[in-house]
């Protein structure tokens, strides 16, 4: 590093701000990198939920696994493959599998090798079919290792390790991680980005300011963050910059389709029931998905006999069935999590770790409550065939999670429109056209194609 290097803050710890810091030092750019995340984790959506009284236990509580579709596979994908921290799934002991696996364990944690298939899609009379036609199950599959926030874990290492000796960084500094402080307020002056808390506690200043999420310049923050502007265009009305004022124009237009998920801990005795079960990951067909008003459910079974469930539904479904009112479903991007180790509001931006609802405390609010029954009915009820009420935790094993900005809505926003070169800002995330747009692979392409767009524009020092 030399005093010429510019910094570059990133807000948001997922994929794709993790695989723009990687992409970043193994194209040997020395300068600077700080990443703020309100959460306590890494991975956004792609997060593993742990359990600070619990070090073994850790659940996939968004995407169970990743896709990739695309012709060309990412920078990044031999070298997370070579260090162990991504294995191809389903893996042999699972059937289903396409070879390329070097584990004989399904991802989860649990090396049983059961095999048990892996993925199978639920019809609306109650059969399982062979082979599940979701866009998420196409192309080659993977799983973080040994859980999904492996991943952005994973891209982090291969940053640190490049700015090892003989790396392609070779002194250049770890990258500099803040967690637990939500950003609200963003400023710019003097050529530099100024970041703070709600109440002004300033957190970071940067020259250079990467979004990996919308949240900041997105209208939809007035509701989680409670501020009255959206903090960007707070900022332009003094900078007046033509380019960023056609980048919040274009994200002011975009729409996302939430996500529930019920949440469920299993100890060894009550898990054997859904150990048993047919599947490891149940998809539900659109005839299945009106009947039930779930989207999928996915298990994963742990080594020491215990298991981690997950019911996903699009709330709109759980309406449209009778489930919940429309009205059940309003204001649920902003949660109050009560659980066994603790109690707090959360939002969006933390949901990688913060953003779940237990039932088993006096706190939680009845919005939450019927969630959880909701989500609880119709999973019994979708597995009917192999389970009873009793298979059910208790009330204290159960969480919700509601992602607000679960899945950005097509067209998407041109990457191009989202660099501004003039006032040092860009954007990444599966928010951007291209491929694998609203997937892992989105954001993770996302960040690596923004690596390589400001390469060129930061100052400081290269190997």
């Amino acid at each position: 590093m030399t005093p010429t290097d510019e910094t570059l803050l990133i807000v948001g710890a997922g994929v794709s701000g993790c695989a723009l810091a990687a992409q970043l030092r193994c194209q040997g750019w020395r300068g600077p990198i700080r990443m703020l995340e309100a959460g306590r984790g890494l991975g956004g959506r792609a997060a593993s939920r742990p359990d600070r009284q619990d070090p073994g236990w850790r659940l996939d509580h968004g995407a169970p696994f990743l896709n990739l579709r695309g012709a060309e596979p990412p920078a990044l994908l031999q070298p997370l493959l070579q260090a162990g921290r991504l294995r191809s799934w389903p893996p042999p002991a699972t059937g289903n599998s396409d070879g390329n696996s070097d584990g004989n364990s399904d991802g989860s944690g649990d090396e049983s090798g059961d095999g048990i298939p892996a993925l199978r899609q639920l019809e609306a009379d109650g059969r399982l079919s062979e082979e599940p036609g979701a866009l998420a199950s196409e192309g080659r599959l993977y799983r973080g290792w040994p859980a999904m926030g492996d991943l952005a874990a994973g891209m982090l290492e291969l940053a640190e390790q490049a700015c090892r000796p003989g790396g392609p960084a070779a002194g250049a500094p770890a990258v500099e991680r803040l967690h637990g402080r939500r950003v609200e307020r963003v400023d710019r002056r003097e050529g530099l980005w100024r970041l703070g808390t709600a109440d002004g506690t300033p957190l970071a200043q940067g020259h250079w300011l990467v979004l990996s999420g919308t949240l900041l310049a997105h209208p939809r923050c007035r509701e989680l963050l409670g501020c009255d502007q959206v903090p960007l265009e707070v900022v332009n009305k003094q900078l007046q910059d033509p380019g960023l004022t056609r980048a919040l124009r274009a994200i002011a237009g975009l729409r996302y389709d939430p996500r529930l998920a019920l949440l469920l801990r299993l100890e060894a005795d009550q898990a054997r029931a859904w150990r048993a079960l047919p599947f490891r990951h149940l998809w539900l067909s659109a005839a299945a998905r009106r009947r039930w008003g779930l989207e999928r459910i996915v298990l994963q079974p742990l080594a020491d006999g215990r298991c981690g469930v997950v019911a996903h539904a699009r709330p709109a479904d759980l309406v449209d069935c009778g489930r919940l009112a429309s009205d059940q479903i309003q204001g649920g991007t902003r949660i109050t999590a009560t659980t066994s180790n603790g109690s707090g509001t959360a939002t969006e931006a933390a949901a990688n770790a913060d953003a779940a609802a237990g039932v088993g405390g006096n706190q939680l609010g009845d919005e939450a409550e019927r969630q959880i029954t909701a989500l609880s009915d119709a999973l019994l009820e979708a597995l009917a065939p192999w389970l009873t009420p009793a298979d059910l935790p208790p009330l204290g094993g159960r969480q919700r999670m509601l992602w607000g900005g679960a899945f950005p809505q097509p067209p998407g926003l041109d990457p191009e429109s989202m660099v501004v070169t003039a006032c040092r800002l860009a954007l990444c995330g599966d928010f951007l056209a291209g491929e694998g747009f609203g997937r892992i692979e989105g954001a993770w392409r996302s960040g690596e194609w923004l690596a390589q767009r400001l390469l060129p524009l930061l100052s400081g020092s290269r190997g």
